[in-house]
């Protein structure tokens, strides 16, 4: 349960992509290193350690450019 209320607090920190705004590529870049730090703390078993990495890559594999990434 606490896990879960860290993660949410974590969530609502992260802001999503404004594509309107002039740093679209360098957040979609953002994301995608986020993709590799989270899977390379995946292998190292520290994945649960860091709840603000995994809100970070939660968010950003809402865009398209950063889910395709994650899934190549």
């Amino acid at each position: 349960m606490i896990n879960n209320l860290l993660l949410d607090d974590q969530l609502s920190k992260v802001s999503e992509i404004n594509y309107d705004g002039d740093e679209v590529l360098k957040q979609q870049r953002l994301g995608a290193i986020a993709v590799n730090q989270l899977v390379a703390n995946f292998t190292l078993l520290k994945h649960e350690e860091d709840f603000e990495l995994i809100a970070f890559v939660l968010i950003r594999l809402k865009d398209l450019q950063v889910r395709d990434y994650a899934m190549g």
